[in-house]
Order: structure tokens, then C-alpha cells, then sequence
């Protein structure tokens, strides 16, 4: 990975999805990688505003027929006990469905998506992430919904994510988990 920057200042990087800050490894020179690798990417130019974090992914010797979506956020954004969405966190009923989980919070979380198509060609997008679902929430495998908002770039997505069979902007998408089929269907195609 190779950086060239037209401006002054300094770029930082992460490789564990944190928030790259002043703190972070200082870009120096060529990076190489040999597996699958997300750079979180910082430009610092003093007296000037920070850029924006750019989210990089790698997908290194990925043999995968079918597309790849990858989504990068701060792992706390996930994790957190007090704040990660995906987890029971501090007011979660002991009963399932566990009403008072994080997961059941209308918590939205910023992070980027990105579709890297089989045959080519994707995309790449900032936008918000929620839990999606209703009772499927307590499940340990979680829908997750994706917005396209405007306080996180574009306002929608465009791109034709079922070819010429759908549409081709969206304000949000759903990647399903299954539901109450979580267990067991695998790969679902419908018509």
C-alpha cells in the first residue's frame, strides 16, 4: 500500500478498525500486506482541519464466487459493554429476549460498507448501522441495517445492488442474519 499525498502534514493509519488519531502509527512509506488487511486512514496538516477517516479495505487471496460486503466501524461501536450494539450490556434482562440489551436500543452507529462484486466492480460508502429485526435481535447472529444519510456523506446509495432487476438508489439495506432461520438455511435465493 502506497500513499502519495498532494498536500503537506502527516498520514496516520490503524489496522484494528480503531479511529486513527495523532497518536496512531505514522505512515512512512510503503506498506506491504499479504492478507486481508483494513486501513483506517488520517491526513493531519497543521493549522488545518483534520480530513475525514478513510476506510480502506484489502481482500488478499479471497477465492469467494459471490460478492463480498465488508463493513468497518470502531469495534466499540459493536462491542462495547456500555455502548457496542451487538451486546447484552448493563440493562439486559436475564430472560430472553433480553429487553433492556444494547441490541435493543435505537442505537446508530457511523461506519462505512463496502460490495466488492465477484466479477468486478462495487462500491464504497459511509453511512449509519443499526440492529435490525424484532425477537431475531436476542439471536446471536444479528440483521444489520445500513442508512445512507447526509451527516455521513451521501444522502443515498447509488448503485444497481440486484442488477437490472431492482433498483438502483437505496436510502438503506438490509444484510439478514435469517431470523427465525438463522439455525438453519445457509444461502437463500429468492425470486
Amino acid at each position: 500500500v502506497n500513499v502519495t499525498l498532494s498536500a503537506g502534514g502527516a498520514v496516520y493509519y490503524t489496522t484494528d478498525c480503531t479511529a486513527p488519531t495523532i497518536h496512531s502509527q505514522v505512515y512512512t512509506g510503503p506498506i506491504r500486506i499479504t492478507s486481508t488487511t483494513v486501513f483506517r486512514v488520517l491526513h493531519v496538516e497543521e493549522g488545518k482541519k483534520p480530513s475525514k477517516i478513510l476506510d480502506l479495505t484489502y481482500l488478499v487471496n479471497e477465492k469467494d464466487t459471490l460478492g463480498t460486503i465488508c463493513i468497518v466501524t470502531d469495534p466499540d461501536n459493536l462491542w462495547d459493554y456500555y455502548n457496542g450494539i451487538y451486546v447484552m450490556g448493563p440493562g439486559a434482562s436475564t430472560v430472553s429476549p433480553y429487553h433492556g440489551a444494547n441490541f435493543w436500543m435505537d442505537w446508530e452507529k457511523e461506519a462505512t460498507v463496502s460490495l466488492f462484486e465477484a466479477e468486478g466492480g462495487g462500491f464504497y460508502s459511509p453511512c449509519g448501522l443499526k440492529i435490525f429485526g424484532v425477537y431475531s435481535r436476542a439471536n446471536a447472529k444479528k440483521s444489520l441495517v445500513c442508512f445512507f444519510r447526509g451527516q455521513y456523506g451521501a444522502s443515498s446509495l447509488n448503485y444497481s445492488l440486484f442488477g437490472d432487476a431492482g433498483l438502483d438508489t437505496y436510502e438503506a439495506f438490509v444484510l439478514r442474519a435469517g431470523g427465525q432461520d438463522t439455525f438453519i438455511g445457509r444461502i437463500r435465493v429468492e425470486m
